[in-house]
């Protein structure tokens, strides 16, 4: 599932966070129902793609760029 818009993306943050607290109230995520753990994964999954793409981590470039090679930065094979 992708996330389109900022809102989404702070949506999909706080059910990850929701998820996260209950399964520290049960004492680890591995307690959780197996929906719920199958959630907290297609949740963060989205939200890690939104963030490579809009929020990168320093030294990194968005996924949402692509580089093309020019004939100068090729490295002879």
């Amino acid at each position: 599932m992708k996330i389109k818009t900022e809102k989404q993306f702070r949506e999909y943050q706080d059910g990850c966070e929701a998820l996260i607290r209950r399964g520290a109230e049960l004492g680890g995520m591995d307690y959780l129902s197996d929906e719920e753990k199958r959630e907290y994964i297609r949740l963060s999954d989205a939200v890690i793609e939104y963030e490579a793409a809009y929020y990168p981590l320093p030294g990194r470039a968005s996924t949402l760029t692509k580089h093309t090679m020019t004939a100068a930065e090729r490295v002879p094979v």
